[in-house]
């Protein structure tokens, strides 16, 4: 299964993107009991300005299963907002990596139609 999506208030409160990883992955996918491995860490350009992209692996062997997920955090306004896609297979499985490649355009294509809230306060 693979799946998609943007998240207006990922999880955390920090507005710098290192903190707000380390608060994102302490309750990302919770309920599956995962410890992840970084495997990739590194600035991008999203939503127009800086971000901060991660790509995890997590595996659980007594269900047989592994999550591979990328987390792409920036900026809307001072807010810190983030797009992931994660993708589960069973451990000996294989990715397929085009449905990140079609995450990615996802991303880049990404657009706001109007200011947030917290943008007109």
């Amino acid at each position: 299964m693979t799946s998609f999506a943007y998240d207006e208030e990922p999880f955390g409160c920090s507005t710098q993107f290192e903190g707000r990883e380390k608060e994102f992955f302490k309750r990302f996918l919770f309920n599956a009991i995962l410890q992840f491995q970084v495997l990739e860490r590194k600035r991008v350009v999203v939503l127009g300005g800086e971000g901060l992209q991660v790509d995890v692996e997590g595996k659980d062997p007594v269900k047989g299963e592994k999550v591979r997920a990328r987390v792409i955090f920036g900026k809307r306004g001072e807010r810190v907002v983030g797009f992931y896609i994660t993708q589960w297979r069973p451990i000996d499985g294989t990715y397929d990596m085009s449905a990140f490649d079609d995450f990615d355009k996802f991303v880049k294509s990404f657009k706001f139609l109007k200011k947030s809230f917290y943008e007109t306060l």
